[in-house]
């Protein structure tokens, strides 16, 4: 299914992520504002997010230091940086070390990518190729810090 509308909710609030616990963004950008969000989920909710374009872009100083206080301020939330260049966009909801979700397109873990409707889109991860993209989260992660 092709999602250009309410991104933000698809990603974090469908049906199927309530029965998940965990989260693993990719993503070219993130943004402040939408790790903020993530303090409204239950403790037991992991969250991993990777900014990809830090290994080709850097990040400021304003915005790295905002993540690493959101990253001690939020014990279940997991913020890396890789070192190689991933613009990627990339959303998988786990229950235990099983993907039960996923979604690949082009937004951004940002407020603009999730909250403009029609700007970007996702869509659905198929079945058949997830192990495809286990490989993926695992050279990305590799080359993260």
């Amino acid at each position: 299914m092709l999602y250009y509308k309410d991104l933000e909710n698809v990603v974090l609030h469908s049906d199927i992520t309530k029965s998940c616990n965990k989260l693993f963004v990719i993503s070219g950008y993130v943004g402040a504002e939408i790790i903020k969000t993530l303090s409204l989920f239950p403790q037991n909710i992991q969250f991993e997010v990777i900014y990809g374009m830090y290994g080709s872009d850097n990040i400021s100083e304003p915005l790295h230091k905002k993540f690493v206080e959101l990253d001690n301020l939020l014990p279940n939330v997991n913020i890396s940086y890789s070192t190689v260049p991933i613009h990627s966009k990339i959303y998988c909801w786990f229950t235990d070390d099983k993907i039960s979700m996923g979604l690949i397109g082009s937004a951004n873990f940002t407020i603009n990518g999730l909250r403009k409707d029609y700007k970007e889109t996702l869509c659905d991860i198929q079945e058949t190729n997830i192990d495809e993209y286990q490989k993926y989260f695992e050279y990305v992660r590799e080359h993260s810090i």
